[in-house]
């Protein structure tokens, strides 16, 4: 026996395989009745969007598979009428998986159409759905312990979980790996397309507007948290469209920046060597910060994120570092119209610097 997600189509084949259609007025699944998601499997099943088993069961358990899933999701969110009119496919799920391919396709996780799926992946491809993109989003919470952030899914964990739409599991963790079964992902798919789907998109929309706001209003209207937010968004949206793995904050590198950007505008020089003969490496030393790799930019007189960013860009010496692969963490700081933006890979071992300084300005 197969599951099956609502289809006139293919009426006659399910008559063959005895797969149960739905009817609206009857939720009476022998499987459901003790679970904590029956709500949503009620809803789902009402609406037309996930039916049951010729036995009276929904198999809450079974795991969700690729096609199924992106089924589901299409019919249940904003883009359901892309595939409306797509018939006469060999297969029933090639609308979907060509929409899928067209607007959403990632090479991180690639999956068989009959391979179950992750509940990274899942969220992912939901929240796709409304068109919400997140290559860019950096926040100042911290993510589930079990989420690489390297991920390309680790933005979109990190949205839900400020959001409230997740909560994860008790540890701390989100099970990002795990494969997602049928209630878990009736759940997911209603809560976001459906019921809450207007405050996620209201969050969306201030945090795209916020963006945009801060790199281009003029930075001494602008706290240092918000350098700093704008800056680590910007870089880690350039080091991502570059293939290059985005930086975490450092707040201690924040400090040294900060301290240096405000020595270079109290004492009224620019040089990555301060008057009295100290570099990044000294500066580091000096507040007990051991690095592998350090790197160090600077800017003065510009008057917005997106200038600093577009001039450091251009410059062949600043874009290296900008797109420098062995550093992992960045922190920056604004004084008096100086930028300092330093770099590190961080060194857990015994002893100060080890490795190298690249300086740019």
């Amino acid at each position: 026996m197969k599951l099956i997600i609502r289809s006139r189509v293919f009426f006659l084949l399910a008559l063959f395989v005895g797969i149960v259609f739905f009817n609206k007025d009857i939720f009476a699944f022998s499987d459901v009745a003790n679970s904590d998601f029956k709500a949503y499997i009620e809803k789902v099943y009402k609406a037309r969007i996930i039916g049951g088993y010729d036995d009276d069961t929904f198999r809450p358990k079974n795991n969700v598979t690729l096609v199924e899933a992106l089924k589901i999701a299409t019919k249940t969110g904003n883009r359901k009428n892309l595939v409306k009119n797509q018939k006469n496919t060999e297969k029933w799920y090639t609308p979907y998986k060509n929409l899928y391919t067209q607007k959403d396709f990632q090479n991180e996780k690639i999956f068989n159409d009959n391979e179950t799926i992750s509940r990274d992946f899942a969220l992912y491809i939901i929240l796709r759905q409304l068109d919400i993109k997140l290559e860019n989003f950096t926040s100042e919470n911290k993510n589930f312990t079990d989420i690489d952030e390297k991920s390309v899914f680790a933005p979109y964990v990190q949205f839900a979980k400020d959001t409230k739409i997740i909560n994860g599991y008790s540890d701390g963790t989100f099970g990002a790996n795990q494969k997602i079964n049928r209630w878990e992902f009736a759940k997911m798919v209603w809560k976001i397309l459906r019921e809450d789907k207007e405050k996620i998109l209201k969050s969306y929309q201030k945090i795209s507007q916020s963006q945009k706001n801060l790199m281009s209003t003029p930075v001494h209207k602008l706290s240092q948290s918000q350098v700093r937010k704008g800056l680590l968004q910007a870089i880690n949206t350039y080091r991502q469209a570059n293939g290059v793995a985005p930086l975490k904050s450092s707040k201690s590198l924040d400090i040294i920046a900060l301290e240096y950007a405000q020595d270079m505008s109290g004492r009224g020089f620019f040089s990555h060597t301060s008057p009295d003969g100290k570099t990044l490496v000294d500066r580091a030393q000096q507040k007990k910060y051991k690095a592998v790799t350090l790197a160090e930019n600077l800017g003065r007189w510009q008057k917005t994120i997106t200038q600093v960013m577009w001039e450091w860009k251009v410059s062949p010496t600043h874009n290296k570092n900008l797109l420098l692969p062995d550093v992992t963490v960045v922190g920056f700081g604004y004084s008096g119209g100086y930028w300092v933006q330093e770099f590190a890979k961080p060194h857990t071992g015994k002893g100060n610097f080890t490795g190298r300084f690249v300086a740019r300005r």
